[in-house]
């Protein structure tokens, strides 16, 4: 009679711990959004603006460079972050965006092109730390959406605050002609509380806990995330993948390689686990883990397509339509719909991203969908000079903002929480590669599109969003997920 008794005793200890374990990783994950939040609250108003605020082509060339640096730095940074661990990663890494937003108030390429070459570097290695720091605290495909959506929610509310800030000083500096030009010395006192905000993210994410330090809540209890995660380098290494295969031996049967991903379903034609090859002396890099993850190669083209829509919402949507239609000064109040769209998209997309694989593609579906309609409207001309009154190009230039803030949401959103849930069970090695590889292609295409922008005619560059917009498509109908 007294085993039931102790049982019950023993269930609610180990709730308590549970709820106790969740409250704490909880306030680490509200760190880490409010550090994003600082930072691109600064950078991403900043990118928006890049193109239609400065004069000349060298603001979208810097970002150009930005991305194609962080392109080809992607594919060290997992190895770096292995050297350095995640923590100091993302503290690092959120330096070179304060550098770079302080060479926007001496705004010469010999400035900015240096500052840009450093941030794609540091932008390579703060995203992968993000990816596998929510992983660390998001163990099972509920959390992982949960706290996806917490994560991009408050990060995606930079853009409304960043741009609403933006408004509000270009407006009060902005002169008296029909095309709203700002003066210069309005546009430096904006750089500079953008440095303030960014310095104060960065300061912020260097308070963060060591991810060896995160409790892990899983089915069966409360555990610790792999101290590998966030070690540095020297022995650490070498012992990846014996930590790795004791906590998977540990936890058998509450976590099960067939559950790596979001839902129950099995995955036709899944790869073997991520850790049967590392004990075999054969640790996945950039290229095997195309080969033995199938999910993974053929969601490339959507990590793809979602660099390519960001880039034309961010430079293309700025500068050749919502400046000719709107005037310089409202470009940040269209933007600022954008980012509030963006936000609470990803807040309910967290949610119901929770429910499993099929409503999640589900969404990503609407979203490129709707995204690959709105550039067809723009590409047509129906969004566009032909709108006569300035009541219609204030309501199609919403409806549009509205548009591109969900469906990148949706891309932003619900590919993280697919990936950290479908990669949980794996070796911490494969997580940093899967999102190596997110960061990379989709840094990939807003480089491009940004180097091609200012030599390419808008027609031409909705016809390449469009595009690859379909490949997107066509790649996660049929990578299983």
């Amino acid at each position: 009679s007294h085993a039931p008794a102790s049982e019950r005793r023993g269930e609610g200890r180990g709730a308590a711990t549970a709820r106790g374990a969740m409250a704490a990783n909880d306030r680490q994950l509200l760190i880490l959004s409010g550090s994003f939040f600082l930072l691109f609250l600064a950078f991403s108003t900043t990118q928006s603006l890049e193109s239609s605020l400065q004069t000349g082509s060298v603001g979208t060339m810097a970002l150009g460079t930005v991305y194609i640096v962080l392109t080809l730095s992607s594919l060290a940074a997992p190895r770096l972050l292995q050297a350095v661990g995640v923590t100091r990663g993302l503290t690092g890494g959120a330096t070179t965006y304060v550098l770079f937003i302080l060479s926007n108030l001496y705004f010469e390429w010999y400035t900015l092109i240096p500052a840009a070459v450093v941030l794609g570097f540091g932008a390579a290695v703060l995203w992968s730390a993000q990816g596998v720091y929510i992983s660390a605290l998001a163990p099972t495909e509920e959390l992982a959406a949960r706290a996806s959506g917490i994560f991009f929610a408050i990060f995606q509310s930079s853009q409304l605050f960043g741009n609403l800030l933006a408004f509000c000083v270009l407006r009060s500096g902005a002169g008296t002609g029909g095309g709203g030009e700002v003066a210069q010395s309005t546009v430096n006192l904006l750089f500079s509380i953008f440095a303030i905000s960014a310095c104060a993210g960065t300061v912020l994410s260097s308070t963060l806990a060591s991810v060896e330090s995160l409790a892990t809540v899983r089915p069966g209890g409360v555990g610790r995330a792999d101290s590998s995660l966030d070690a540095g380098a020297g022995d650490q290494h070498d012992s990846e993948a014996s930590q790795s295969l004791t906590e998977a031996q540990d936890h058998a049967g509450q976590v099960p390689p067939g559950a790596a991903r979001l839902g129950e379903e099995d995955e036709p034609g899944a790869a073997p686990h991520a850790e049967a090859y590392v004990v075999r002396g054969e640790p996945p890099t950039m290229s095997t883990v195309l080969v033995r993850e199938r999910t993974l190669l053929f969601l490339l083209p959507l990590f793809f397509f979602n660099g390519m829509e960001a880039a034309f919402a961010w430079s293309d949507f700025t500068a050749e339509v919502v400046k000719p239609l709107l005037g310089e000064a409202y470009v940040p109040l269209v933007m600022m719909v954008f980012g509030g769209s963006n936000a609470l998209s990803s807040a309910l997309l967290g949610k119901a991203g929770g429910k499993g694989p099929r409503s999640a593609r589900n969404l990503l579906v609407l979203g490129s969908l709707l995204q690959v309609v709105a550039v067809l409207l723009i590409w047509t001309g129906v969004v566009g000079e032909s709108l006569a009154s300035t009541g219609q190009r204030w309501f199609a230039l919403l409806v549009i903002a509205l548009v591109f803030g969900f469906a990148d949401a949706c891309l932003n959103t619900l590919t993280t929480a697919l990936l950290a849930a479908r990669f949980r069970s794996r070796h911490e090695h494969t997580v940093k590669l899967a999102f190596a590889h997110f960061k990379f292609w989709q840094s990939l295409a807003t480089g491009a599109a940004f180097f091609y922008s200012a030599h390419v005619a808008l027609p031409v560059k909705c016809a390449i969003t469009i595009g690859s917009g379909a490949l997107g498509l066509a790649g996660l109908m049929g990578s299983g997920v």
